[in-house]
């Protein structure tokens, strides 16, 4: 994130082989700060002396006035600004678990742990903010969609006769329904939300001591 975000600021440049005064960034008078609301919820519990151990987290956080890079018209020289706009909300849990199988000469610990996040953005003004508009990107920033969630033509396989990719169309018909056929052109496949960048993942972990 640049400096002092909400001042207009100005830089030194040439122009012409003349030097000279450029904008470097666009003024928001209006720009203030996310505000977030969280709830957490908390167990920890101890079993056999300690020997079996763990704990059980929930959090729900509810953030608004986000502070995104906008799309903006390009024909004032910028093709973004940082605003605030839309709210964003995250939840999910923890459980993590600690045990001590065997405690003399020979040690062994487990630990499990599992964690989950829900990641939504629930409002963006009817807005879709992608990472860049010089070039191409699959980032995308989308309401009721999780935050920087790929989106691009979808992949359907492979021609078995040709070897080449193929992608879906993905275009809604007359009666409502998605039309699934493929192609192998990319430039005919229509883009869609081709994955989430936020990851679920067990980790269990073994220890002889």
């Amino acid at each position: 994130m640049d400096h002092f975000p909400a001042l207009g600021l100005f830089e030194g440049g040439r122009y012409g082989g003349l030097p000279g005064i450029i904008q470097s960034q666009i003024p928001n008078p209006n720009l203030r700060w996310e505000e977030t609301v969280q709830t957490d919820i908390g167990i920890d519990f101890g079993l056999f002396d300690d020997r079996l151990s763990g704990k059980l987290d929930y959090y729900f956080k509810d953030t608004k006035n986000l502070l995104l890079n906008v799309n903006i018209p390009a024909t004032i020289g910028f093709d973004s600004q940082l605003q605030n706009l839309g709210r964003l909300q995250n939840s999910g849990f923890e459980v993590a678990i600690t045990s001590y199988n065997l405690t003399r000469k020979l040690k062994w610990k487990t630990r499990l742990n599992w964690s989950r996040n829900v990641n939504r953005v629930t409002d963006l003004n009817g807005q879709t903010i992608a990472a860049s508009v010089r070039f191409a990107s699959i980032s995308r920033v989308m309401e009721n969609e999780a935050l920087g969630i790929f989106y691009a033509p979808e992949f359907a396989g492979v021609d078995a006769q040709n070897g080449d990719p193929l992608f879906y169309l993905n275009n809604i018909i007359e009666d409502g329904s998605v039309d699934r056929t493929t192609t192998n052109d990319i430039s005919q496949a229509s883009r869609a939300v081709i994955g989430d960048p936020h990851p679920e993942f067990w980790q269990p972990q073994s220890q002889c001591l």
